[in-house]
Order: C-alpha cells, then sequence, then structure tokens
C-alpha cells in the first residue's frame, strides 16, 4: 500500500496553468498523503496545494526547498550570494533571453529581491545556440548547476545550488515523513523529474513525458490531456480508497 502520491506540476496535472477538473477531484479524493515537487516558485506550489486542498509537504524550486502547507521552510538550498552575482554578470554580458530572479518565494523578472536567497536564476526565451552559448559561460563555474529544459516553443536555462534537484529534496521528504521508497508513487513527465524517479518506489512517465524518463519509468499512463493522473489514482491506489 502506497503511503504517499508525488506529483510533478507543469506537463502532469497543470495545462496552460489550469488542472481539468477531473483531475483535481481525484487528487482531492486520494485517501494518501499528495505532495507537489515541481520547479515552480513557493508562491506559486502554495497557491495550487490551497486549490487542490492538500496538508502535506512539497518540494517547491526544484528542489531548492521543502515547504508545509502554511509556506514554513522544513529544508533550504540557496545559491551562494557571491556566485549568484557572478552567474548574473555572465548572463547580462551574453545578453540573451530574460532573466527571472527566485527569491522571497517567488520568481521575479530580473529583480534581486535579497541576493542571499536566491535560490534560482532562470533565463528563458532562448534558442539552442543561445542556450549553448550561455550553458558554456556558466561552465566555468563551480559550486552551481545549470541546464537548458523546453520553455513553450523556445529554451530556457536555470541555474541553483550544484547539491540541489528533485531527488534530492525528496530524499530528505521521505525522511522527514519517515518513509521507505517501496512506500512512494510519483509522477512526472520532465528531464527534471529524472532524479526525482530515484527516490520513488513505483515511477509512473506521463504519456506525454520526455523519452528518458519514460525509459526508465515503472508504467507510463496516459497523457496530461487524457486525464493521466485520474487514471493513476484510479488505477494504482484504489480512486478514493488509497490501496493497491
Amino acid at each position: 500500500m502506497y503511503k504517499l502520491l508525488v506529483l510533478d506540476i507543469d506537463g502532469t496535472i497543470v495545462r496552460d496553468n489550469v488542472v481539468s477538473s477531473l483531475v483535481e477531484s481525484a487528487i482531492k479524493n486520494v485517501s494518501v498523503d499528495v505532495s507537489l515537487c515541481t520547479g515552480r516558485s513557493i508562491k506559486d506550489t502554495l497557491n495550487l496545494s490551497d486549490r487542490l486542498s492538500l496538508s502535506g509537504l512539497h518540494v517547491a524550486e526544484n528542489g531548492s526547498k521543502i515547504i508545509n502547507s502554511q509556506g514554513d521552510h522544513l529544508y533550504d538550498q540557496a545559491l551562494d550570494p557571491e556566485l549568484s552575482l557572478k552567474v548574473l554578470d555572465i548572463i547580462q554580458d551574453i545578453g540573451f533571453g530574460k532573466t527571472y530572479i527566485c527569491s522571497g518565494g517567488e520568481d521575479r523578472l530580473g529583480e534581486i529581491k535579497d541576493h542571499y536567497s536566491i535560490s534560482r536564476i532562470s533565463v528563458l526565451g532562448l534558442n539552442r545556440a543561445e542556450a549553448n552559448q550561455l550553458l558554456a559561460g556558466l561552465d566555468i563555474m563551480k559550486g552551481i548547476r545549470a541546464h537548458s529544459y523546453p520553455s513553450s516553443d523556445q529554451l530556457g536555462v536555470d541555474v541553483q545550488n550544484q547539491d540541489t534537484d528533485k531527488g534530492t529534496a525528496l530524499r530528505e521528504l521521505r525522511c522527514i515523513l519517515g518513509l521507505k521508497k517501496e512506500k512512494v508513487l510519483g509522477v512526472g513527465d520532465g528531464y527534471n523529474d529524472i532524479s526525482m524517479f530515484s527516490e520513488i518506489g513505483y515511477k509512473v512517465a506521463m504519456g506525454n513525458a520526455v523519452r528518458e524518463l519514460k525509459e526508465i519509468a515503472d508504467y507510463v499512463c496516459p497523457p496530461l490531456e487524457s486525464d493521466g493522473v485520474a487514471y493513476v489514482i484510479n488505477k494504482f491506489m484504489g480512486g478514493v480508497n488509497g490501496s493497491r
């Protein structure tokens, strides 16, 4: 019997900032704890947690934070302040895209609220050549992790602490809850969910997931547009009964 359902947000339960009524109902009625595990900011994560009536712990900002449903921090992996400023200098010198700084629990366009609490720097609106040039410029820096990912019809580049990813944070969340991997079922769709899968007992990839995630999944469910997460809850967690 699973004790925890871990859900990515974008591409898994949300499309164009909308959760379908079927998926929302399934999540609200499943009788196990549900944790969101997302690249979104704390503010966005809490807004969705509230909408879905969740009361557990969540991984936010791509593994930088573990928070409860009230927004209290149980785990925090910020970028080193000096490294943050150096990263921003490199981004400014290269001059591509729009830079969003995640600080104080929300993303801001080009605004540093507190350079001591930056958890993620994102550059959006890049083509492949621009993303590669930015990654090459950041590659010389130690202490950070930088990667590119699809964003709408373009690319984005995220920069975080080198020890930060969804999997590391989810391992810490399991420790807090006292859960073994075997008691966790998780669903995702993107490259940043690969590390998340390393801390999950039963791994479900969305039908719309990237190929690399599908290859390591235990099961591939219907895609987002077919309410795949509702299907998973009914198939593996007995709907509202939470048994398997």
